[in-house]
């Protein structure tokens, strides 16, 4: 074979590891514009964009579950601490855990409290002076 024709087998091969690149970035990206754009260039310039995505588009997501990891646990560490405070006031709010917002907290994972109060704001001049 000549070397021309060496050179086309290996774009074409580089052609296919764009596309399935492109599958991968679009279904693993954080955002839409960052899926468009890498899976635009792993198909138009795969010579350039396939080793380009080996270095950053693969390890960044996974540096990126690792820190959202990290946030989620602080989070439940700090969910749990609202529970346990939460729950030294039971005599107060024991009644409408029973209820309807018994299955809301437990989906929202936050506390019901008691000792909130709310105020209707009727016109633009009791909005402005509150």
């Amino acid at each position: 074979m000549h070397d021309i024709e060496w050179l086309i087998i290996a774009y074409f091969v580089f052609e296919l590891i764009g596309l399935a690149m492109a599958g991968r970035a679009v279904m693993t990206a954080r955002t839409p514009q960052g899926a468009i754009a890498w899976a635009i260039s792993l198909v138009a310039f795969p010579l350039l964009s396939v080793p380009l995505y080996l270095v950053f588009g693969r390890r960044r997501l996974e540096r990126n579950v690792a820190a959202r990891r990290t946030v989620v646990n602080a989070i439940e560490l700090v969910l749990a601490e609202l529970e346990q405070r939460a729950s030294t006031h039971d005599s107060e709010t024991s009644e409408l855990r029973k209820g309807y917002l018994g299955p809301l907290a437990r989906l929202t994972r936050f506390p019901i409290v008691g000792g909130n109060d709310a105020q209707l704001l009727i016109d633009g001049e009791a909005t402005f002076e509150a």
